[in-house]
């Protein structure tokens, strides 16, 4: 009866211990899940921001400002520039971010209108009638 007795004492221990820890693990667990949320709101809330200046700053600025400083470039410099944006857009687009991609793709156009404006029609290539 006594061993009985005590290894009755035992088990309600190791029970008493292990929901301890569960209850231990609970917390945690509720404690990870608060701060995941948390960040998950920070992040939301930093990409709120972050997009909406930049569509307003994008539509704000004028275009001689894009030609100033694409006429004081290198034709290296621009050169890099527009294989840089020429892989972004590819990128953009096999990701499906068609948002990036428009960005890219008005960048290329501007980069675009700017070469063909400095080298002229015949260094460029192109024929006209």
């Amino acid at each position: 009866m006594m061993a009985s007795w005590c290894e009755k004492a035992i088990l309600a221990a190791q029970i008493r211990q292990s929901r301890r820890r569960i209850g231990d693990a609970n917390d945690l667990m509720e404690r990870s899940r608060s701060a995941i949320e948390r960040s998950r709101a920070a992040i939301r809330s930093s990409h709120t921001q972050i997009a909406a200046p930049t569509r307003a700053t994008a539509s704000a600025t004028p275009a001689s400002a894009a030609r100033t400083l694409l006429a004081d470039m290198s034709a290296d410099a621009l050169d890099a520039i527009v294989d840089d944006f020429s892989a972004a857009y590819l990128e953009a687009e096999a990701t499906g971010n068609d948002e990036t991609a428009e960005i890219v793709r008005q960048a290329l156009v501007v980069l675009g209108r700017h070469l063909a404006h400095e080298l002229g029609p015949k260094a460029a290539g192109v024929q006209i009638n």
